[in-house]
């Protein structure tokens, strides 16, 4: 796998969504703090991330961002997630 399995994701949510690859998002955990310049990098088809956890969304910090060391294998549910 090339670019430590990035190239695994989709590139269509499996899950109908308002999300595609390359939005540019904001988030925010469940400690409430939000994490801006964001991207969508792809959507995981792993049905029980999904199935147990509701999260399919990869996301990754904005190339141009001065943030580092997203977690961007770990997918997140709709919630948190905001377009822009």
């Amino acid at each position: 796998m090339s670019d430590n399995g990035k190239d695994s994701l989709l590139q269509v949510s499996p899950i109908p969504c308002i999300f595609k690859a390359g939005d540019k998002v904001s988030f925010t955990n469940v400690n409430g703090v939000l994490f801006k310049d964001m991207v969508i990098i792809g959507f995981s088809d792993c049905p029980v991330s999904f199935k147990k956890f509701g999260r399919f969304i990869h996301v990754d910090f904005l190339p141009c961002s001065a943030n580092r060391g997203a977690a961007w294998w770990a997918p997140h549910s709709l919630e948190g997630l905001k377009l822009g």
